[in-house]
């Protein structure tokens, strides 16, 4: 994002409809309850989930991996529960419920900006890899899955841990989707 993101956090970062990316991503999972994973530009943030008026709790941290930050919000995470990442916008539905799960959709010509998924049969994760679904920045856990985030390493490696123990899901997206990575990404949004 360039300089956009020297004095703003990027997820307050608005796209072309005029509103944050922050606000986007709350109104589309319509949560009960929402923890927000802070390390920078708290008050900002804090101002903005205020605002929005839903309930919401922040997990203040200095951990450099989504994974290790995940495990400071055990204590406050109602289960099951979905992890969506800021920058990740949706306009569409998800095809069900899932315990554990990842979000993906069918082949876009976007995978150079995101990871794939493997599956077995029709609906089981088997790995991340390179291609045929698209992920997006959206998975589904349960409170047991916690363990494989507290083993150390990145969002991958806690996938990874989870699948070899579990059964997940995939849970295909139909509609429009973009994994916000550029500037000109804000204007293409609407």
């Amino acid at each position: 994002m360039g300089g956009l993101t020297e004095t703003v956090p990027k997820c307050l970062l608005k796209t072309k409809n005029g509103r944050t990316l922050l606000e986007q991503v709350v109104e589309f999972w319509s949560a009960d309850r929402y923890v927000v994973i802070l390390n920078n530009f708290v008050s900002e943030i804090t101002s903005t989930m205020e605002a929005l008026r839903v309930d919401w709790t922040a997990v203040k941290t200095t951990e450099k991996t989504l994974a290790s930050s995940i495990c400071l919000a055990q204590t406050v995470v109602d289960t099951p529960f979905v992890i969506a990442l800021g920058d990740c916008l949706f306009n569409g539905t998800f095809e069900q419920e899932v315990l554990r799960g990842v979000g993906v959709k069918e082949g876009t010509g976007e995978f150079h900006r995101t990871y794939a998924v493997g599956h077995a049969g029709k609906d089981d994760v088997t790995s991340l890899i390179e291609k045929p679904l698209m992920g997006l920045g959206c998975y589904w856990f349960d409170s047991a899955d916690f363990e494989f985030f507290n083993e150390g390493g990145g969002m991958e490696h806690a996938l990874e841990r989870g699948m070899a123990a579990h059964t997940f899901k995939v849970n295909r997206f139909t509609g429009d989707y973009i994994n916000v990575t550029y500037p000109e990404d804000l204007e293409n949004w609407e």
